[in-house]
């Protein structure tokens, strides 16, 4: 007899799980609330962290540096010569 009742709550609470996740999943509110969560995790993931003056930055190196210098790499010398290009972003 405990045996039923508890099998019988244990049902209720697997169809209510099942019916949250329905309305989650399956609704257009659903499907809008976990891509807004999504979204902010996503912001959060990629914001730039800063403490105080110190930012991570990263330019680029000076042209005249990299004209004027033989680079060695894997025992292969490379020199570079750069130039200015059109980018389509």
């Amino acid at each position: 007899m405990l045996f039923t009742a508890l099998t019988a709550a244990a049902g209720n609470k697997t169809k209510s799980l099942n019916n949250v996740v329905n309305r989650l999943f399956y609704t257009y509110q659903g499907q809008t609330l976990i891509s807004a969560i999504f979204g902010i995790a996503l912001a959060f993931l990629f914001q730039k962290v800063c403490k105080g003056d110190k930012c991570i930055l990263i330019d680029a190196p000076d042209p005249d540096e990299i004209n004027n210098n033989i680079y060695e790499l894997e025992g292969v010398c490379y020199k570079y010569k750069t130039r200015s290009v059109h980018c389509n972003t």
